[in-house]
């Protein structure tokens, strides 16, 4: 403290010198002294009066003048060094803090919007029943799909705006939600739609391919995208899910969605996503968060998951060729114990009866709906309904991945050569890599999944049969690449536990009558007064029922379904219970 006191004197008197000495006068020892008497002790009491010469000081008129210029310029270097060294040490303790605590918070934002985006994204792929995505695929074209904004009137299919990508969006099927918030099947209600769930970058789903020069998505002010997710919930409101469109992360970089395998039969999607930050001190280093996640479609049927629903909710299910009734003279037509559907309409021009009122000879003891308008038109007065006759929208077939199935069957080994059954045989799960024969005296007994690369034929005498004893009350699946001829077939019988068969083609043979125009997809057995208890799929062809069949209990399902009936009587006999049909895999366990 005496040495700090000193101190100050010395630079008040040599402050008062400079200043006399610049107006060319030397300084009044009393200011000086009036000056230092304010400095309370420590200091010595003898300052007030005098500064003796052996403090530097000397008297000259009885006035004090100050020896010493003050501190040299070497002294006030160092000081200004030391200062300097001591606040650069301060300063970069204190940036070094900053720095740490900013990049970290930094890390933890780019990480947390990666998390949520990746969590969100995830958690919906593991909800969704069929995935679109990659620019590859369109939607059935129906009000669900079709934006009306952009298309007013669907005719056939139509691309819908989501899927306009290059495999930067995704676009999940979801089942709707009732009125509790819990997913149903929207086949098990007539006129009822999935959801969709869109995720893309930027605001516009249809600028997503981030290729310049144009399309690419719009970037924020910080120099990268947001994520949107655009719900659209099914314009038949029978789904309580709400349309929304919503940014759910931001600081995107990238994102990348690689299907498995190929749309629209994906199973598994990986996810890539890279979020990205800057700081101040970053700006050319920024700070980088990647991540890579594999989603399953736990809700979509899968062979990799057990058994495997599909729901049949119609008896005769037409598509966009609509449903023929040809029948013979003095025969009746009738479809009992079932709705009926076409997404185009129902015609028979054969059922007006020959004797006005009496009932026509085409009946239909359920509900019918068709797509074309108007209902006198598309269920014409001539064909009798016994519910109601309603024009609906289109309704999906019912779900059936192929590449499951294909899956399924293969599991079981795959045969190329011993492609002929004319012996009792049980077969499934079981690929065949030819066409496969049944014989007079074969008889087929199915215990798993079937997949035949060409196509299915039954001779006259040959049986067809769901094993009990491996499926129960479950049925499973004959799948065929080429045509399914089971004309000759003296029965097809489904499980005593209610388990059907469902043949399924891949075959677009499309006659309008096959009597006349040639083969279609699946000719079913006309063998009188024998089982017909089978599910007949054919989504790119037609489904004949043909002449001299007794009758069909089951379901059948084509782009176009005809009943061609000649000399007898023909009944098709639906089962409430094919709504919740369950189908074996082969692999029935459930999944880990």
């Amino acid at each position: 403290m005496p040495f700090l006191n000193s101190l100050i004197v010395r630079w008040l008197a040599s402050l008062r010198a400079c200043v006399d000495a610049s107006r060319g006068r030397s300084g009044s020892g009393s200011r000086i002294v009036k000056t230092i008497s304010v400095i309370k002790n420590p200091l010595p009491n003898y300052l007030t009066t005098q500064l003796p010469p052996s403090k530097g000081w000397s008297a000259s008129g009885g006035n004090w003048r100050q020896r010493r210029q003050g501190f040299s310029l070497v002294e006030l270097l160092i000081g200004i060094l030391i200062i300097g060294l001591i606040s650069t040490f301060i300063a970069s303790i204190y940036l070094s803090h900053f720095k740490l605590f900013t990049g970290q918070s930094l890390a933890i934002s780019v990480a947390d919007q990666n998390k949520i985006a990746m969590d969100e994204i995830v958690n919906n792929i593991r909800q969704a029943t069929q995935v679109y995505g990659n620019g590859t695929g369109t939607l059935p074209c129906n009000k669900n799909n079709c934006d009306i904004s952009i298309t007013a009137a669907c005719g056939g299919t139509c691309l819908n705006p989501y899927t306009r990508n290059n495999g930067v969006q995704l676009v999940l099927q979801l089942w709707p939600l009732d009125s509790n918030g819990n997913p149903f099947d929207p086949a098990t209600i007539a006129g009822c739609y999935p959801d969709h769930i869109s995720y893309y970058l930027g605001d516009d789903p249809t600028q997503t391919n981030q290729q310049p020069p144009s399309g690419s998505p719009t970037l924020d002010t910080d120099g990268y995208y947001h994520l949107t997710r655009e719900t659209k919930r099914n314009l038949s409101n029978c789904s309580t899910r709400q349309s929304s469109k919503d940014i759910i992360a931001t600081k995107i970089l990238s994102i990348n969605f690689t299907y498995t395998p190929s749309t629209p039969n994906t199973t598994e999607v990986k996810i890539t996503l890279t979020n990205e930050g800057k700081a101040l001190w970053k700006a050319f280093n920024p700070y980088t968060y990647s991540r890579t996640s594999l989603a399953r479609l736990k809700n979509r049927p899968s062979s990799k998951f057990g058994p495997i629903p599909i729901s049949f909710p119609y008896t005769l299910h037409g598509g966009t060729e609509g449903i023929r009734i040809k029948r013979g003279t003095g025969t009746l037509v009738t479809i009992n114990n079932g709705n009926v559907h076409s997404n185009a309409s129902i015609s028979g021009a054969d059922c007006t009866p020959p004797n006005p009122p009496l009932l026509t000879n085409c009946r239909i003891n359920g509900n019918a709906s068709a797509v074309q308008s108007p209902v006198t038109t598309s269920i014409p007065s001539y064909i009798s309904v016994s519910g109601s006759r309603s024009v609906v929208s289109l309704v999906p077939f019912p779900t059936f991945i192929e590449s499951d199935w294909q899956e399924a069957a293969a599991n079981g080994g795959t045969e190329s050569t011993n492609c002929t059954i004319s012996t009792t045989v049980l077969i499934g799960p079981k690929k065949y890599d030819c066409s496969l024969l049944i014989t007079s005296s074969g008889i087929l007994k199915v215990t798993g999944p079937i997949w035949v690369t060409g196509t299915l034929t039954a001779e006259t005498g040959s049986k067809i049969e769901a094993d009990a004893t491996s499926l129960g009350s479950k049925g499973t699946v004959v799948m065929v690449s080429g045509r399914i001829d089971l004309l000759g077939a003296r029965w097809v019988k489904k499980t005593a536990g209610g388990g059907y068969l469902l043949f399924y083609t891949t075959s677009n043979l499309l006659p309008l009558d096959p009597v006349v125009n040639g083969s279609p997809a699946i000719d079913v057995p006309e063998q009188p007064y024998y089982y017909n208890q089978a599910i007949y799929y054919a989504p790119n062809g037609t489904v004949n029922l043909s002449q001299e069949n007794h009758g069909l209990e089951g379901a059948a399902i084509g782009k176009r379904v005809t009943i061609d009936e000649q000399s007898d009587d023909y009944t098709v006999e639906g089962n409430p219970n094919l709504t919740n049909a369950i189908f074996s895999t082969g692999n029935d366990s459930p999944p880990n």
